[in-house]
């Protein structure tokens, strides 16, 4: 008798303790209005805005998205923070970013450049945010649901003055929807390229609906055992390597992406010029294998095999125009060079739109008003059980 009702006891906690944690955690849903939401309007003007007008000539290599052990172990990060920054270092990365989930890793003696960041999220979805230079890290999220206006909200509540945000792997598991991307605002960059995901798509859709983000490629990695280090990475172009001067050339599309293998280069750019007409010209080092031309909604307008330029009108129809780089050598498989688009612009210069959505009041009453109820609801299966 005493054992099972010892089996009983345990049996009632098992559950009781987690439907207590669920009743909590739903308290954050209190903190997300529901937002009206506007589709985002394809960019116009007469003129390009071209992010590599003006390139200054130093560049830098760049990881943003790498995990370490921490936590305790509790996360998926095998590795220590000052070795994964070695590895990085070793491949000639000048910013080995580590990325940990939801907190700020302390700056390594061995990284020649340090960035702060982390990747937010503790939600079931995996809808998560890389946070470039922010003053903290925070823990609060939205853990078991996701709609739109909780995305927005989180965009929201994760802007500092003087820092950046990046969707990460928008295609990978609940993640963000080519329709999220038409209506979302207030992030400036989007993890296009890492060895979990690939998103290419994705940056089409946010940029055929007039949200002018730049193109980044990370490892993703979390275990330097699983040879995921190396092959993604992004060259910046910079006046110097200062903080300053690094969140400039991101928050202009002062760089490129690249997939390839070990951080090896196999092509550079010279340059990427746009006529006031809109003729787009693009310029490599040497011969690539390919060079496509990608337009609205992804169409490839133009694809040319073994030339170091091409030129390419742009039509009226097209608000952007962007290129990739194809390259094969029997010592490297492929490498893939995505750059970030020209778009157009009533004036040369780009600014980035402010999140202006507006609050649904009725309709956030009634969400909150659910989750109230179904907090009462579990809370008295915990009195009665």
């Amino acid at each position: 008798m005493a054992l099972r009702r010892s089996i009983s006891f345990w049996l009632k906690l098992l559950i009781k303790v987690p439907l207590a944690l669920i009743t909590l955690l739903l308290t954050t849903y209190y903190l997300s209005p529901v937002f009206n939401f506007e589709r985002g309007v394809p960019f116009e003007g007469a003129s390009f805005y071209n992010p590599y007008a003006d390139l200054p000539s130093q560049q830098i290599r760049a990881n943003f998205h790498a995990h370490a052990r921490a936590w305790g172990g509790l996360t998926n990060g095998k590795t220590p923070a000052k070795e994964v920054v070695q590895l990085y270092v070793d491949l000639g990365y000048d910013l080995p970013g580590i990325s940990n989930y939801n907190m700020l890793e302390d700056p390594m003696p061995n990284a020649p450049i340090h960035l702060p960041m982390y990747e937010h999220g503790l939600n079931v979805g995996f809808v998560h945010q890389i946070v470039v230079n922010p003053s903290e890290a925070t823990l609060l999220d939205y853990p078991f649901y996701q709609t739109r206006s909780h995305r927005q909200a989180t965009f929201n509540r994760l802007r500092e003055d003087d820092n950046l945000i990046m969707v990460a792997h928008p295609s990978s598991r609940a993640g963000y929807s080519y329709e999220d991307l038409a209506h979302l605002t207030g992030y400036e960059l989007m993890e296009i390229i890492s060895v979990q995901a690939v998103s290419p798509d994705h940056w089409d859709a946010a940029l055929s609906t007039g949200h002018p983000v730049w193109g980044i490629a990370n490892d993703d990695c979390h275990d330097t055992t699983d040879y995921d280090i190396g092959l993604c990475w992004n060259m910046i172009y910079v006046r110097d390597t200062s903080r300053a001067s690094i969140l400039r050339s991101l928050r202009q599309g002062k760089h490129f992406a690249v997939k390839g293998w070990q951080a090896k280069d196999m092509n550079e750019l010279e340059y990427i010029r746009v006529t006031s007409e809109g003729l787009y010209t693009i310029k490599l080092a040497h011969p690539a294998d390919s060079i496509t031309l990608i337009a609205d909604q992804g169409e490839r307008v133009l694809i040319a095999t073994g030339l170091d330029s091409l030129s390419f009108q742009i039509a009226p129809q097209h608000t952007y125009l962007r290129a990739e780089v194809f390259e094969t050598e029997p010592w490297n498989d492929w490498t893939k060079m995505y750059f970030n688009p020209v778009i157009r612009s009533k004036d040369p210069s780009l600014s980035f739109p402010p999140p202006s959505h507006s609050v649904n009041w009725p309709l956030s009453i009634i969400h909150w008003l659910f989750i109230f109820l179904l907090q009462i609801v579990l809370v008295r299966v915990l009195i009665r059980w």
